[in-house]
């Protein structure tokens, strides 16, 4: 297990629960996530550091802005990561050598979530409740009003019908594919849901 702490630290807990303790970003962690036979963790402090699984020891570090990093996602079709910043930008960077290829001003405030759906358009939600849908990842995106504050999750499900977005707003809605209409709203008034923000989902069959 490896879990990451408010003032910058990486900790690395075997099966004995033994932590193994680094300083890994000036800031808190925001993400940690396993790219191919490494380790990546994004922090406040605007970097991303790659790290030795093996050893827990660092690789290599990259700022990509002085806010804060807030999301991350592997597109291997396209050989691109995507780094979501608290300046409302996604930075595209190649996979292999973590140069900025684009920028795309995404939204107002924070990008906390996105996902790729199986139709290559790429989702983003942010801090200004907005849930943004990018045709091949280049056009102009459609803008959908989604929530009534912060998304902070975007899940695909399996099945590549629908998709389920998160938020402060303590509701989780449904979405249809690929053409992006809602569905269904999850709340407690109506389902027994939340009573506080949801920030985080896991979609399975």
């Amino acid at each position: 297990i490896v879990a990451g702490d408010r003032d910058g630290g990486l900790h690395w807990i075997d099966e004995s629960g033994i932590s193994y303790d680094v300083f890994a970003h000036h800031k808190g962690v925001y993400g940690i996530y396993q790219m191919d036979d490494k380790l990546v963790s994004i922090g406040g402090d605007g970097y991303l550091s790659l790290w030795n699984i093996q050893t827990r020891k660092p690789i290599e570090s990259f700022q990509y802005s002085k806010a804060a990093l807030r999301s991350f996602l592997i597109d291997n079709e396209n050989n691109e990561i995507l780094i979501g910043s608290s300046n409302g930008n996604i930075y595209v960077v190649d996979k292999m050598n973590f140069t900025v290829l684009r920028i795309i001003k995404a939204h107002t405030g924070a990008v906390f979530s996105m996902a790729i759906s199986p139709y290559n358009t790429l989702l983003s939600g942010g801090k200004d409740a907005l849930l943004k849908i990018y045709n091949n990842k280049l056009d102009e995106p459609e803008e959908i009003k989604a929530h009534w504050f912060a998304i902070y999750s975007i899940c695909i499900h399996p099945s590549g019908f629908f998709f389920a977005t998160a938020s402060r707003d303590k509701t989780i809605r449904l979405w249809s594919l690929p053409d992006v209409k809602p569905m269904l709203t999850l709340d407690y008034k109506g389902f027994s849901a939340h009573t506080r923000s949801v920030n985080n989902l896991l979609c399975n069959l």
